[in-house]
C-alpha cells in the first residue's frame, strides 16, 4: 500500500462536536478540519432488535432521546452529550461513571463505515456480531482519535431504558478507609453498576448538591445501581448493611427516581466547565494510594474506582514548576502499578517537558504499524496517538 500510495498531502483532522478535552482548540495552520455534524440521521432503527445504525455526526443526547421514546438506551455517560457526537464517542472511547458494570463502547458497536485518507469508504460488522479475519477494523478504530479513517456511520446494540437509579454515598474521614468498602464488592450480593470515589476538592468544586454528611468528609466512595425501583432499593438496602460495619462512621443514602438526573450528578467532574487535565489508568487495587498521593499535591481527584480510572485537575493558577512537581511522584507510582498518566487537553507545545507516561515499545509499533497500513504519511490527526516519524 505505500508504495502505490497516491492519497492527499494535507494534514486532516476530523471533528465531531469538539468536546473532547483531546481536542486541539486551535488546529495548526493549513490543517484541513473534517466536519461530521451533518452526517446526523438515523439510518435504521428495527426496535425489537434492540440495534441502531445512525451516522457519526449525530449528537450523543440527541440518540439518547430517539432511543428513550422506544425505552431504549445506550448506558454511556458521556460529558457534554448535547455537544457530543457519536463518532467522536467511538473515536475517543469516552466513556464515565457506569463504565463499570454497563462496558464502554467496545461493548455496544457492532458495525462501522468509515473513510480512509485517500477518500476510500470501507465497513466492518453489521447487525450481527460476526468473526473477522484479518484487522478487526470495528475495534480498531475505538479510540483511535481520527488517526486512522473518519468514521462515518455505526451500528449499536442497545439497553433497556432504566426506571429508577440511586447511590450509596459513604463518607470518609480519610481516604485510606476507601479500602475496605471496595475490597467488600468481592463477596456482596448486590451489582453496582458504578463505584466511584472522590476526594473533597473534587466534591467541592463539583457537587453542590451531594448529601451534607458526605459534603464534609475528606472524601467519600459512591456505589450507584440502575433497574427497577424494587430492585434499586433491595440493593441499596442490602450494600447499606453490608458496609456498616466496615465504613466505621454513618453513612447515608441518596435514591432518586431518575437515573438520567443521578448519572449526571456523578459525570459531574468530567462534565466541569474546567476539563480535567490529567488521566491516569491503573490497577483498581493502586486506586486509592494515587487518589491519596494527588490529594496531598493539592489535585482535586475523581476516580472510577471499579476500574481503575482517575481524573483530575491540577490546582489552579499553577506554575510550570509546581505542574510537573505534582506530576512526577504521580507518573512515577502510575508506571509502578503498570498504569499510565496521560495529560489530555493541553497542546503539544505545553506537554513537552511535564511528566506523563510513554506508550510501551510493544503498543507504540502496533500503532505505527496500523498507521503505515492505512496512512502511510501521517496526515490524519497527526501525533495524536504516536508521534510521526522523524524525516530527514
Amino acid at each position: 500500500m505505500v508504495e502505490n500510495y497516491s492519497g492527499p498531502s494535507q494534514v486532516v483532522l476530523p471533528l465531531g462536536g469538539g468536546s473532547s478535552p483531546a481536542w486541539p482548540r486551535e488546529p495548526l495552520a493549513g490543517t484541513c478540519v473534517v466536519g461530521t455534524t451533518r452526517l446526523n440521521q438515523v439510518i435504521d432503527y428495527p426496535v425489537r432488535d434492540m440495534t441502531i445504525t445512525v451516522e457519526a455526526g449525530i449528537r450523543f443526547g440527541e440518540l439518547q432521546r430517539i432511543l428513550g421514546e422506544s425505552g431504549q438506551q445506550l448506558p454511556l455517560d458521556i460529558s457534554h452529550s448535547e455537544l457530543a457526537t457519536i463518532g467522536g464517542v467511538v473515536a475517543t472511547n469516552s466513556s464515565g461513571c457506569r463504565r463499570y458494570g454497563q462496558g464502554t463502547i467496545r461493548d455496544a458497536l457492532i458495525g462501522v463505515s468509515a473513510v480512509d485518507v485517500q477518500g476510500r469508504l470501507f465497513k466492518s460488522g453489521g447487525r450481527v456480531v460476526k468473526n473477522v479475519a484479518g484487522y478487526d477494523l470495528c475495534k480498531m478504530l475505538i479510540g483511535s482519535q481520527g488517526s486512522l479513517a473518519i468514521i462515518t456511520q455505526v451500528t449499536l446494540k442497545l439497553r433497556p431504558l432504566s426506571h429508577a437509579a440511586g447511590g450509596l454515598w459513604v463518607p470518609l474521614s480519610e481516604l485510606a478507609n476507601a479500602e475496605p468498602l471496595l475490597s467488600s464488592l468481592t463477596t456482596s450480593q448486590t451489582r453496582p453498576v458504578a463505584v466511584e470515589l472522590w476526594n473533597r476538592q473534587a466534591a467541592q468544586e463539583c457537587l453542590a448538591d451531594i448529601p451534607e454528611a458526605v459534603a464534609g468528609a475528606a472524601g467519600f466512595v459512591c456505589f450507584g445501581f440502575e433497574g427497577s425501583e424494587t430492585e434499586v432499593r433491595w440493593q441499596l438496602e442490602t450494600l447499606a448493611r453490608e458496609v456498616r460495619s466496615l465504613a466505621n462512621q454513618s453513612h447515608s443514602t441518596l435514591h432518586t427516581t431518575s437515573p438520567a438526573d443521578f448519572w449526571q450528578t456523578l459525570n459531574r467532574f468530567q462534565s466541569h466547565p474546567t476539563p480535567p487535565l490529567l488521566k491516569i489508568t491503573a490497577p483498581p487495587s493502586k486506586v486509592v494510594e494515587l487518589l491519596s498521593l494527588g490529594t496531598r499535591l493539592g489535585c482535586s481527584l475523581a476516580a472510577h474506582a471499579g476500574t481503575g480510572i482517575v481524573w483530575g485537575r491540577l490546582p489552579e493558577q499553577a506554575s510550570a514548576e509546581e505542574i510537573s512537581s505534582a506530576l512526577a511522584p504521580l507518573t512515577r507510582l502510575a508506571n509502578e502499578a503498570h498504569g499510565q498518566l496521560r495529560l489530555v487537553g493541553l497542546p503539544p507545545e505545553l506537554r513537552r517537558g511535564l511528566p506523563e507516561s510513554p506508550l510501551s515499545a510493544t503498543t507504540e509499533r502496533l500503532i505505527q504499524t496500523l498507521k503505515m497500513q492505512l496512512d502511510p504519511r501521517h496526515l490524519l490527526s497527526p501525533g495524536s496517538l504516536v508521534p510521526p516519524p522523524r524525516t530527514a
